[in-house]
Order: structure tokens, then C-alpha cells, then sequence
């Protein structure tokens, strides 16, 4: 379809949606965490630098010096990243073991804000130096403790790394869960896509079922139209039955008036009548005729057997064999006047030029898909291969045929065409013609 599918639409657009909303959630998470770490690593130096500032004192001579140093071992070990330094000016007073013989950088600018230093051996660390006075001692100190920044980086890629798996679990799971509820949701209109199935099939008149409120107004919508369609049908096969009723009396009229004229008048007259009666005949015909219908079916066998018996009667003067052959349950998807209207021209036809047999046969289609096939054979004279190409190529002009086919040919033909299906003449098997429908039907197993 042009327009897509709804389930695609919904599922692409909740899948957006959740991928959007779970790349922020796992932004602001990392964002937060790495706050997290960075204030308490902060904090931790901060504790470090009030430690240092508590264990200053000054000397006899008023210089700054150490009780001792700290007791945190990580200040002890060469080289672990965790340093202490105090300066006077340009002046480096201490510092902790683990520079071993090296120095930190002095600060650029003494603000009590962290920023980032390069160590001993380019290790990265995160530092903070104040500047602090000191009772009895001269000049302000600048107190500097730094840690390593891996302290900081290395948990926060661990939690990183679990923070996406995590989320394309939950990512997953919810895309999971927007498929089964989008499918779950549009489940009614494929009930109401399945009740149409039905009345065009015509297993049900309406769709009926229970249906959510939200597509309730379109159920009936759809119900109010079906019935519509069904009355403006009724109502122009009524009207088209009048006007056949309200002409053919004129037209007999007329036909015995010819009678009563002296030839060649009257016989030009009654020629005349014969071919407004056969125009007549077509397009009241063309007029009645329903064409594929929602909720339309009729019984093959049981409009078959109707005519049988109503030709046998009508052809009562000849010795006459309809035989009937049909494929039990076989079921014409569409309205039974059109199917008695096809087939019963045909059986008539076969009727008026059969010897003494006819014969009609049903089967289902083949593998073109589920369809019809009736055939109708008689015994009689046939048509010659030839003509009967020449017939079938006229397609609307088949009333110049003679009388008694021609009129009856355009008719199924027409009919045919209506429901997609085609009407094909052979020599039969029998001797003489077999006109060949095929129609679309209903498989009997589709039946409710």
C-alpha cells in the first residue's frame, strides 16, 4: 500500500521514541554519576588538605613544619598518584613520600577549585590548592592534594558499560512491548477487516461482533452503507422490471399490428419492432444486472436445477436430456439473478438448438485461483470455429447475431465482464457447442 502500514508507522515511531528517551536517560545518568564521583573525590582531597592544615606548625624560628605526616598510606607508596604539597611563595616547604624525588607543578592561580595536572611519569591527576594562613607563621601557605583522574574515569567507564547494556535490555523489552500492544491494539479493525471479508464473500449481510467504542461510529458507518448499496440495488432492478413491463405490451402490440399489414411493409415493420424489442431486451438487461455485491451468494446447483426444470417444460415438444454435473456445494459469489440470468440463457440456448441432449458440468477453478467453471454442451449443429471467434470479438455488438444466440450471448457476456470472469465457446463433446463460464465462487470450505 502507498500509505504504509499502521503497525510499521506505530512501531517505527514508538521505537524513535524510546531510543531517544533512553539516550537522554543514559546522557543525564552518566552526567550525574560523574558528579557523583567528582564531588566526592573532591571532598576526599578537601578532608586531605584540612588534615594537612591541622598538622602545620611553626618552628623556634617561625617556619612552617609537619608534626608528622599524614597517616594515609597511599601518601607513603612512590609514585601512587596520591600527592600533598606546601609551598611558601616559590618556596616547596614538604611534600609526601610517594613524590619520591619530584614535584608537583605549582599552581597557575591559587582559586580553591579542582583542575586537572599532569604528575610524575604524564600521569593525569585532579588537583585542588588553597591558600591558607597559619598562626605565627609569616607568609600565607599554599596547601596542594591531588589524586589520580583515573580514580574518577575508571568507575565511571565501568558504570558506563553497564548503563548501556542495561538500557538496550530495557530498550529491547520496551520495543517488544510497543509490537505486542500496537498488534494487540489494531486487533479490531482487523475483526472489522475480516467482518467486510465476510459480507463481500457474503458468509454474513453486515458486520456484526463486538467492536471498541473508538471504531464503533465506523462499523456502523460501513453497516448504514451496505444497506444503502442494497436499496439503490433493489430499487433500480424495480424500476428497470417497470419499464420492461410498461414496453414489451406496446411493443406486441405493435408486432400484431405488422401482422395485420400486407407485405413487404409489414414485415419491414415487424423487423423493426423485433430489433427495438432485442435493444430493449439488452439494456433492461444491462439495467437489472446487480454485478459483484457485498454480501451476494447464491446456490450453483440449486439455480441450475430451477432452470432444468423450467426448460423441460418449456421444450416439451422435443424428446429433450438436460443433464446436470455439478461439484456438490459449489456457491456463485455474487447475486443469484445474474447467475440464473448467465446460465439460463445459455441452458436455453443449448435448449433451442440441442438434437436431444444438454449438459451442464461445474467444477472449481484450477490453480488461477478460486473461481467457477460451468460449461454448457449440447448435441446440435454447433458453431463453426470461425464464427464463433467472429461472435466473441464483437463484444457489444453481439445483438447483430442471429436470434435465439446472439442476444443471449451479449447478455452473459456482459454479465460476465461485470464480475471479471469470461465466456469461451468450443466444439463439445457431445457433438455440438460448449460455452465454457468462469466465474468467481467460494470455496466450500470457507463456509461457516
Amino acid at each position: 500500500m502507498s500509505g504504509g502500514s499502521v503497525n510499521r508507522r506505530l512501531i517505527v515511531a514508538a521505537g524513535v521514541w524510546i531510543a531517544v528517551a533512553l539516550l537522554v536517560t543514559g546522557l543525564l545518568l552518566g552526567e550525574l554519576f560523574r558528579r557523583h564521583l567528582s564531588e566526592t573525590f573532591d571532598a576526599d582531597l578537601h578532608t586531605h588538605q584540612m588534615e594537612m592544615l591541622a598538622l602545620i606548625e611553626p618552628d623556634a624560628e617561625g617556619a612552617p613544619r609537619l608534626r608528622h605526616h599524614p597517616a594515609d598510606p597511599r601518601f607513603t607508596k612512590p609514585l601512587s598518584g596520591w600527592y600533598w604539597e606546601i609551598r611558601s611563595g616559590a618556596t616547596r616547604i614538604a611534600g609526601s613520600r610517594s613524590l619520591w624525588d619530584t614535584e608537583l607543578p605549582p599552581p597557575a592561580a591559587v582559586t580553591g577549585e579542582a583542575y586537572p595536572l599532569t604528575g610524575p611519569r604524564g600521569r593525569g591527576l585532579r588537583a585542588i590548592s588553597r591558600e591558607f594562613r597559619v598562626a605565627d607563621v609569616a607568609a600565607p601557605l599554599v596547601v596542594t592534594l591531588a589524586g589520580p583522574r583515573a580514580e574518577i574515569g575508571d568507575p565511571l567507564a565501568a558504570f558506563a558499560r553497564t548503563l548501556v547494556v542495561a538500557l538496550a535490555v530495557l530498550g529491547l523489552g520496551l520495543g517488544l512491548a510497543v509490537a505486542v500492544q500496537v498488534r494487540f491494539g489494531l486487533r479490531p479493525l482487523q475483526r472489522v477487516r475480516a467482518a467486510l471479508g465476510d459480507v463481500r464473500e457474503g458468509r454474513a449481510e453486515r458486520l456484526e461482533g463486538p467492536f471498541p467504542a473508538e471504531i464503533g461510529g465506523l462499523v456502523e458507518e460501513l453497516n448504514g452503507l451496505i444497506e444503502h448499496n442494497d436499496r439503490l440495488l433493489a430499487h433500480a432492478r424495480d424500476r428497470a422490471g417497470d419499464l420492461a413491463h410498461a414496453l414489451k405490451t406496446p411493443l406486441a402490440a405493435l408486432r400484431n399490428d405488422a401482422a395485420a399489414i400486407a407485405e413487404p411493409r409489414g414485415c419491414e415493420i415487424k423487423r423493426h419492432a423485433e430489433l427495438i424489442g432485442g435493444a430493449i431486451d439488452r439494456e433492461l438487461s444491462r439495467a437489472r444486472l446487480t454485478g459483484p455485491a457485498l454480501g451476494q451468494r447464491a446456490d450453483v446447483g440449486e439455480v441450475a436445477e430451477g432452470l432444468r426444470r423450467v426448460l423441460i417444460r418449456s421444450e416439451i415438444d422435443k424428446d429433450l436430456s438436460i443433464e446436470l454435473d455439478l461439484a456438490p456445494g459449489l456457491t456463485f459469489a455474487g447475486d443469484r439473478a445474474d447467475l440464473n440470468e448467465m446460465l439460463g440463457n445459455l441452458m436455453q440456448n443449448a435448449c433451442r438448438w440441442a438434437a436431444r441432449r444438454v449438459r451442464v458440468t461445474g467444477r472449481l477453478a484450477g490453480s488461477a485461483g478460486p473461481g467457477l467453471d460451468l460449461t454448457v454442451e449440447d448435441d446440435g449443429p454447433g458453431i463453426p470455429a470461425a464464427a464463433r471467434s467472429e461472435v466473441l470479438a464483437r463484444g457489444h455488438r453481439l445483438d447483430e447475431s442471429t436470434p435465439g444466440s446472439g442476444l443471449g450471448l451479449a447478455i452473459v457476456e456482459d454479465t460476465v465482464a461485470a464480475y471479471g470472469g469470461r465466456l469461451e465457446l468450443a466444439d463439445s463433446g457431445l457433438g455440438g457447442l460448449a460455452a465454457r463460464l468462469l466465474l468467481p465462487a467460494r470455496r466450500p470450505s470457507e463456509r461457516e
